[in-house]
């Protein structure tokens, strides 16, 4: 139906009304295209209008009305969009009569079947493309582009006036996000100071205190009882928001706030001004909880001050410890710590950067040699090994000193990172050493002749009192001379034997024995002293010959045979066992008796050690014994050691090595 002029400039006039009033009201933007393709087919009689929207780099169809709607595309591509030699819709509009149709084409080939003209008018903002408008007319039917031109500009406002409300939209809903999930208070303030808004973690801060939205500074202030770090509380002029609504300046401080569970928070208050233009619309404040923070940071304090006087304390035993200390600080040993005393011992300072290569050539073994690098106790900890009271020869110009060098490795978690080497001076002990052995050996040495001469007239005057020249009333007297100078010569006898082993001078002269004859003859010759225990000796068979000195191996076993009697309850029987083992023989004394206390039983084989037992019972003896057995077991390269079952068994036993 062909309309006549006015009145189809009047339907164009309000058709362009209706589009800028749906524009203007912020319809939907589908809205506002259904309402353009409407007025497309009513003021241009066109059979099919459709209209497309340019998203990502496809045109969608958006809106499509009419009775070829089946042959619309719902989307093409646009690099395929072209139609003809025209890039399609980038410049100018299309009149495409039917035979100009290619059924080819993507977007209008479905209508080259239809006998229709197709019209595409380009829907342009600026200089990009947004969308199409098309619509189809009878194939002959003049097309006056004016309308369809401006209702694409239309649409254009409409659609690019969407896009920037859906990203508006889009930016402010991911704003609401970041700002609800923000860990820190964020308060907001209108320009009277009344709390508009707040994030969802100043939610629950806020909720349990009462503060809501609409309360003002002062109800927030006496709410929370906001306070400085000094304790007072804070006028709600002082809040750090007041001052920026005041002062149109950023405003920060230090707050303390109590929340409704009585817990005291520590608050970084930092507030800014909300402006439009030079008018102030509000402030916003940033609440950062910092008492974990400060806490830590007290704590830290504390911590360090401790560290400080802990450090001061060490340095001080460090300085003034009575040994020498190095204190290796690389593992490298390229910077070491050394106090007074090891200064004192190495004769000069020992400066930081200096490292261990600086005293290296003056620690020596026992014998004279120079120590190497790689065996230095300071190096061998670096390496891992823990050092233990080695003996060593510190040589400075004045002199030389005798140590006990000890050293262990200090790591973190498994790496090494230093060491620490101490240097206990024993020179002076070493010589009070020697001289207690020389004292006791001169002493030993000295009181044998005049023992020898008194037992050698006891002698004399018992086989004249046999002769009877002599009253028997003195053979008692004699026997008793006899018998002390026999103990006196055995103690002399254990003086000398201690003097040799402290000294290194305890020799054997070992020979090829018969073990098994040998221990039987001493039991026998023994028997003196165990008198009143039977004694019950079992030998393996088949034991090989071991070379030993026979004299000082009997001396070991008199002894255990000594004590076990001495020791052990009366009329109990005495075990003396022998078997091999490996490449070792083993002998055992065992007694029943008392026993002696686990805590007694690392100390027994020291010089000059009587057990408490043996203290309260008198028994006769110096306590060398079990030193002298041990120094002539280890001299024949075994080692003794005793066990102890209280109130029932003790057994000491000693090795010889088969080798």
């Amino acid at each position: 139906m062909r309309l006549d002029e006015g009145l189809r400039r009047d339907l164009q006039l309000r058709a362009i009304h209706e589009i800028l009033r749906a524009t203007a009201e912020a319809l939907p933007l589908e809205e506002i295209l259904s309402i353009i393709v409407n007025m497309v087919i009513i003021v241009l009689d066109a059979g099919t209008v459709w209209l497309m929207r340019v998203e990502d780099a496809t045109l969608q169809t958006r809106v499509a009305r009419g009775e070829l709607t089946r042959l619309v595309p719902r989307s093409v591509e646009l690099p395929r969009a072209a139609v003809g030699h025209t890039r399609a819709l980038a410049e100018r509009p299309i009149i495409l009569r039917p035979s100009d149709l290619d059924p080819s084409n993507p977007l209008v080939g479905a209508f080259a079947s239809q006998n229709v003209t197709v019209v595409l008018v380009p829907i342009q903002a600026g200089e990009g493309l947004v969308g199409l408008l098309g619509f189809t007319t009878g194939p002959l039917e003049p097309v006056d582009l004016t309308f369809p031109i401006t209702l694409a500009d239309q649409a254009a406002s409409a659609i690019v006036t969407a896009s920037i409300r859906e990203e508006s939209h889009a930016w402010r809903e991911r704003l609401i996000a970041v700002f609800n999930r923000m860990a820190e208070i964020v308060l907001i303030f209108d320009a009277e100071g009344h709390l508009v808004l707040f994030n969802t973690a100043a939610t629950a801060l806020l909720g349990p205190s009462g503060v809501g939205a609409g309360d003002s500074l002062a109800d927030v202030v006496g709410k929370l009882q906001i306070a400085w770090p000094s304790g007072g509380l804070i006028r709600p002029e002082e809040m750090a928001a007041s001052r920026v609504l005041r002062d149109r300046a950023k405003e920060a401080s230090e707050e303390y706030i109590v929340t409704a569970g009585g817990r005291h928070l520590t608050i970084e208050a930092r507030s800014v001004p909300l402006s439009m233009g030079a008018r102030i619309e509000g402030a916003v404040e940033v609440w950062r909880d910092v008492t974990v923070a400060k806490e830590a940071e007290e704590e830290r304090t504390r911590l360090l001050r401790q560290v400080e006087g802990e450090r001061a304390w060490l340095q001080t035993v460090i300085e003034y410890s009575p040994v020498g200390l190095i204190l290796v600080e690389d593992p490298r040993g390229s910077r070491v710590v050394a106090n007074r005393h090891a200064e004192r011992l190495f004769g000069r300072p020992l400066p930081p950067e200096g490292g261990i290569d600086q005293y290296i050539g003056q620690i020596y073994d026992l014998d004279g040699r120079p120590l190497a690098r790689s065996e230095l106790a300071t190096v061998r900890a670096l390496n891992g090994e823990t050092i233990t009271r080695k003996e060593e020869l510190l040589r400075r110009p004045d002199g030389e000193s005798r140590v006990y060098t000890s050293a262990v490795p200090l790591t973190r978690g498994n790496e090494i990172v230093g060491a620490v080497v101490i240097y206990e001076d024993i020179t002076r002990i070493r010589e009070l050493e020697r001289l207690r052995e020389e004292w006791t050996s001169i002493i030993a040495h000295d009181l044998r002749q005049p023992v020898t001469v008194i037992g050698g007239y006891a002698g004399i005057l018992g086989r004249e009192v046999q002769r009877g020249t002599l009253p028997r009333r003195v053979a008692g007297t004699v026997e008793h001379i006899l018998t002390s100078t026999q103990t006196l010569s055995r103690m002399v006898t254990d003086l000398l034997d201690v003097s040799r082993i402290e000294s290194g001078r305890l020799t054997v002269r070992r020979e090829e024995v018969d073990l098994a004859k040998l221990v039987r003859g001493v039991v026998e010759r023994a028997a003196p002293v165990t008198s009143g225990h039977t004694v019950n000796l079992t030998m393996e068979q088949g034991l090989p010959p071991v070379r030993l000195d026979p004299d000082r191996i009997e001396q070991v076993l008199t002894n255990l045979l000594s004590n076990a009697a001495k020791y052990g309850y009366p009329s109990t029987d005495i075990d003396v066992a022998v078997h091999r083992a490996g490449r070792e023989i083993v002998l055992a004394v065992t007694n029943r008796g008392p026993g002696i206390p686990a805590s007694e039983i690392p100390r027994l084989f020291t010089r000059f050690y009587r057990a408490r037992r043996a203290e309260r019972g008198r028994a006769p003896g110096l306590g060398l014994g079990l030193f002298i057995s041990r120094g002539i077991v280890e001299a024949h390269g075994g080692r003794i050691w005793a066990e102890s079952i209280p109130g029932q068994t003790t057994t000491f036993s000693f090795t010889l090595p088969l080798d």
